[in-house]
């Protein structure tokens, strides 16, 4: 699980506060301004070039091992390449679509890995949840990206995933 609306309303790991959030804001609006006038939109950049540099953070090396290679580029992938317009994280900063998960009746699974860096999300996201058709499902030593295709060790819990939606379809 990945919450966007909070990375774009607080950063990553929560390190943004209310005025770094308002001057993200204002400085979006005016190169919004500014690229519509030109026809010309900013993009955020996409990933770093494999390989990624030593002082890189571990979760971003991650994300440049999997965009950037085989095992994840695709010429339209916004992550492989140019990366997202800039215009659009004002979207994510002002959705609050998990402001209230106490209200989700369906059964969820929220699945992690051990070492995923948004794990925080899931598990903030999990202690909300209502009822007894919610799991949170960690896999032991995966990343973040091992979730998407199962890395190098067939990460993704396949036998977890039809269980719990054999027992709650």
């Amino acid at each position: 699980m990945y919450d966007m609306a909070r990375i774009g309303a607080n950063g990553y790991f929560d390190a943004q506060s209310a005025d770094e959030r308002y001057e993200m804001k204002v400085k979006t609006a005016q190169l919004r301004t500014k690229k519509y006038q030109s026809q010309a939109f900013a993009k955020a950049g996409g990933c770093l070039p494999y390989p990624a540099p030593a002082n890189t953070p571990e979760f971003v090396q991650q994300y440049i091992t999997y965009y950037k290679t085989k095992r994840g580029y695709h010429a339209r992938s916004v992550n492989s390449n140019k990366g997202w317009p800039l215009q659009a994280q004002t979207g994510w900063a002002n959705t609050k679509i998990l402001v209230h998960p106490e209200d989700f009746k369906n059964a969820a699974l929220i699945v992690h890995g051990e070492k995923d860096h948004s794990r925080y999300m899931g598990e903030d996201t999990f202690k909300k949840l209502t009822g007894d058709n919610k799991e949170f499902y960690l896999v032991p030593n995966a990343t973040h990206t091992d979730l998407y295709d199962g890395g190098d060790h067939e990460y993704i819990s396949f036998d977890k995933i039809e269980a719990f939606l054999n027992q709650y379809l």
